[in-house]
């Protein structure tokens, strides 16, 4: 497989974008998209999710090049204002996910297809925060996809 020149989580974070599903933090508006961490301080919304590179799945090699066909992992973890709201993001989120087939994307002047993402489990639910005060409730997406530059 051909390496990508962005993260896994870049071009995922932009297809959030592209579709509508989560808007560039700089805009003022719910459901801001974050690649690898989740803002701490309230001057980002509670409803965000944010897009992680996490161990994907090596899933052998390619007879005659010995290539290592690797399928990266993916984490979208979702925060909302409460248990209702975050869990019905992460649903809507599974949702595109499983529709994406062949879905193009473009980071930084480059093309991308994300052939699959393919979820490794359910929704998770991770619970609210603790320490926080607002006590935001967590849930996230896991998967692993394959992507290929066009």
């Amino acid at each position: 497989m051909t390496a990508t020149q962005h993260s896994p989580a870049h071009i995922l974070h932009q297809a959030f974008i592209d579709d509508a599903v989560g808007v560039d933090p700089s805009t003022d508006a719910d459901w801001q998209a974050f690649i690898n961490a989740l803002p701490d301080d309230d001057s980002f919304r509670h409803n965000a999710l944010c897009v992680r590179d996490t161990t994907g799945i090596l899933d052998g090699r390619i007879q005659g090049t010995g290539e290592t066909v690797e399928h990266p992992g993916i984490q979208i973890r979702i925060r909302g204002v409460d248990f209702e709201t975050a869990r019905a993001k992460a649903a809507s989120i599974a949702t595109v996910v499983d529709g994406w087939i062949r879905k193009a994307v473009t980071v930084g002047g480059t093309n991308y297809t994300i052939q699959a993402f393919t979820r490794t489990g359910a929704i998770l639910a991770l619970g609210n925060e603790e320490q926080d005060r607002h006590r935001r409730s967590h849930f996230t997406v896991n998967g692993i996809v394959t992507i290929l530059i066009v």
